[in-house]
């Protein structure tokens, strides 16, 4: 959170268990003392908004959370989850982790606030092919969410008076490649509309004179953990759905317009064996920075014209917080 001086967040709960059905109850709450610090004058362009808002206003993102200390509270990971055999179902507040990054995932993470959501999916499941066995293990989930805006946004300059958020988590790890795990990660922005799940089941990328009511983003990550090592590496691809020209070709002439990515390993370190003291090292490298085809135009921010409130719930980025 945007704030200076003291800062402390406290969370606690229980979690039980039993016939397929899992309850977590576990809130947060926070204090920030919020000391006053230079902040950039909002464009006066834009009338209607808060001076703490974000420079340019679109993005939900204030650079200040007003001028006094405050308390927050929120249900934290608060989840409701039922599974039969490998099928899943759960309803909360839990906050999702998309990808294999560590520090700084592209499309989400707990960097937010948690907010409503709801996902259906496979929990890791196994999948044997006749004649050939198994091949691997899948997992997968399908969410809908609701974020909510801060109370230094202006929703009536927001084309959409409520987001929904829809996304998809498809992981695969090979079982003839020990310990490499696959995954695809898409998420879709829009108005609050019952008709627009229709975005599970959508093309991933979009021509772009025909995604005007929706802003899409997509990753593809992997990570490879060697257990008798004590290490991993990973990596993550980030992309949008927008093109400078017609679909396919698009990405073919321009593949790195919106591409962002992350690289990174973890490390275990025996520091003392006989007295089990132990570490670990850890890298890892965000490159969010503009592709050349498209610094000389214009800037690229975590929000989209036509859901100009962007991937933030309560005024924080969904993505890691050094994420575009």
């Amino acid at each position: 959170m945007q704030s200076k001086g003291f800062n402390s967040s406290l969370s606690a709960g229980i979690r039980l268990e039993g016939k397929g059905f899992e309850i977590t109850l576990k809130p947060q709450i926070a204090f920030t003392q919020n000391l006053e610090y230079p902040i950039l004058l909002r464009d006066q362009n834009q009338p209607g908004f808060s001076e703490y808002a974000y420079y340019w206003a679109n993005i939900d993102y204030p650079q200040r959370f007003g001028p006094d200390p405050f308390v927050l509270f929120d249900w934290g990971d608060t989840e409701l989850r039922y599974t039969w055999k490998n099928v899943t179902v759960g309803f909360g507040t839990q906050a999702m982790w998309f990808g294999q990054s560590w520090l700084n995932p592209i499309l989400h993470s707990n960097n937010a606030p948690g907010y409503p959501k709801a996902d259906f999916g496979l929990r890791k499941t196994s999948v044997v092919i006749p004649h050939l066995g198994n091949i691997g293990e899948v997992e997968f989930r399908v969410y809908t969410s609701f974020p909510s805006y801060s109370d230094y946004y202006k929703p009536e300059y927001d084309t959409f008076t409520k987001k929904l958020i829809t996304g998809l988590n498809v992981s695969y790890a090979p079982s003839f490649i020990p310990g490499m795990t696959f995954t695809f990660n898409k998420l879709f922005m829009t108005n609050y509309s019952w008709s627009n799940l229709q975005y599970y089941l959508s093309r991933l990328f979009y021509e772009p004179m025909i995604n005007g009511e929706e802003d899409g983003k997509a990753s593809f990550s992997a990570a490879w953990v060697f257990p008798k090592s004590g290490l991993e590496i990973y990596g993550e691809l980030g992309i949008d759905d927008y093109v400078p020209t017609i679909l396919l070709g698009g990405y073919i002439r321009y593949p790195f317009h919106t591409m962002i990515y992350t690289v990174g390993l973890k490390k275990t370190v025996d520091l003392n064996v006989e007295k089990r003291i132990y570490g670990e090292f850890f890298f890892e490298w965000n490159n969010n920075e503009m592709s050349q085809d498209f610094q000389f135009q214009w800037g690229y921010m975590y929000y989209s014209h036509p859901v100009p409130a962007g991937y933030t719930n309560n005024g924080q980025l969904l993505g890691g917080a050094s994420c575009p």
